[in-house]
């Protein structure tokens, strides 16, 4: 998944991407719940609203070309690890 952060793209990773979503939903899903429960439609709103709003504001904060390389810096290290998950057990990692 691609993210534009002041105008530059940012590339997600896939894993993170689908677990971020389903923990959203979740969180989502509760406070949905909650507010029907007590018969306050308009807070579920509000909270997607503010959360929108406080997210981007958190987002616009972040310098593009740091966020960049510690995606990329991520991205190495995820592979790294899966790599070394490759190795059979009783073999130790080439270095």
């Amino acid at each position: 998944m691609r993210i534009y952060v002041r105008n530059r793209i940012i590339h997600l990773l896939n894993n993170d991407v689908k677990s971020s979503r389903k923990n959203c939903t979740r969180i989502l899903k509760n406070i949905r719940d909650v507010a029907y429960k007590h018969n306050r439609y308009s807070y579920y709103l509000t909270f997607l609203i503010i959360m929108h709003v406080m997210t981007g504001d958190l987002i616009e904060q972040f310098d593009p070309d740091v966020l960049e390389a510690v995606f990329s810096e991520l991205r190495l290290k995820d592979k790294e690890n899966a790599d070394k998950r490759l190795i059979p057990p009783n073999q130790s990692p080439r270095n």
